[in-house]
C-alpha cells in the first residue's frame, strides 16, 4: 500500500508538472465538465509492474469563490487501490491542495487540510526550465482507439523528462500517451459523461504529521 501511495503522489506531482505545458492552440481544450473521466494503463520501467490510473471530475462545488470542481485521481493494481479527491479549477492548470481526501484500499477516507502557502499553485511554471516542444504529427493506436496525435517533448532544464502524444478529443489533459524515464502511460478509455464517485463516504479529518508519521512508519503493514 505504501509503494502504491508513493506512486500516486509522485504520479500526482506528474500530471501537475508534465499537463500544464500545453500550446496556445490547446489553451480552449482544458476546461473541465463535470462528468469527464479518462483511464489509463500504467507500466513501471523499473520494476515492469503494471496498474491502471483512472481520472474523474466528480461535481461543480459551490464553495469556491471562483468555478471548481471536485476531481478524483485512483491508482490500482491487482491487490492494491489508492483514492485522492481534491478541488481543481475551471482550468485544471490550477488547483486546490488545502483539502485532499485519501482512501488507501479498504481503509476509512481520510481528510487531510495543508498550510494555506501550499494549498495552491501558480497557473504557469517558470518558463525558463520548462519547456514543450513540437515534433510531429502521428497516428497512435492506444487500447482506447487510433488518435491522429501531436506529439510534444517536455523538456527541463535541458533534459528531456517526458514525450506526449495529445489529441483533442481526450477531456482534460488530451493526453492519448505519455512516455517517461519511470513510467508509460496508455489511455485504455475515457468519456464525457458518467464519472464514477469513488469516495463517497464522510471522511474523517486525520492530522497531516500524524498521517505522514503513520504512513511512512517501518511498522506500518499493508492490508
Amino acid at each position: 500500500m505504501r509503494k502504491l501511495l508513493t506512486i500516486l503522489l509522485i504520479l500526482y506531482g506528474s500530471v501537475h508538472s508534465y499537463f500544464p505545458q500545453v500550446p496556445k492552440e490547446m489553451e480552449n481544450l482544458g476546461r473541465l465538465k463535470a462528468g469527464e473521466w479518462l483511464r489509463y494503463k500504467m507500466s513501471s520501467a523499473s520494476d515492469y509492474s503494471a496498474s491502471e490510473l483512472y481520472i474523474g471530475v466528480i461535481s461543480a462545488d459551490s464553495s469556491c469563490t471562483r468555478k471548481c470542481f471536485w476531481i478524483e485521481i485512483q491508482l490500482a493494481s491487482e491487490s492494491d487501490s489508492v483514492v485522492a479527491k481534491y478541488l481543481i479549477f475551471d482550468n485544471p492548470r490550477q488547483f486546490d491542495m488545502s483539502r485532499v481526501i485519501l482512501k488507501l484500499g479498504n481503509r476509512p477516507a481520510m481528510l487531510l487540510r495543508f498550510p494555506n502557502d501550499q494549498a495552491g499553485f501558480p497557473e504557469k511554471p517558470n518558463p525558463e526550465k520548462t519547456r514543450l516542444v513540437f515534433i510531429e504529427n502521428e497516428t497512435v493506436v492506444v487500447p482506447a482507439g487510433k488518435f491522429e496525435c501531436k506529439h510534444y517533448k517536455v523538456i527541463v532544464e535541458d533534459d528531456t523528462r517526458a514525450e506526449l502524444w495529445t489529441n483533442e478529443r481526450v477531456p482534460l489533459f488530451s493526453v492519448v500517451k505519455s512516455v517517461s524515464k519511470t513510467d508509460t502511460l496508455v489511455l485504455s478509455d475515457y468519456g464525457s459523461a458518467g464519472a464514477l464517485e469513488l469516495i463517497k463516504e464522510k471522511p474523517i479529518e486525520m492530522d497531516l504529521k500524524q498521517f505522514l508519521l503513520e504512513m511512512f512508519n517501518p511498522l506500518f503493514k499493508d492490508d
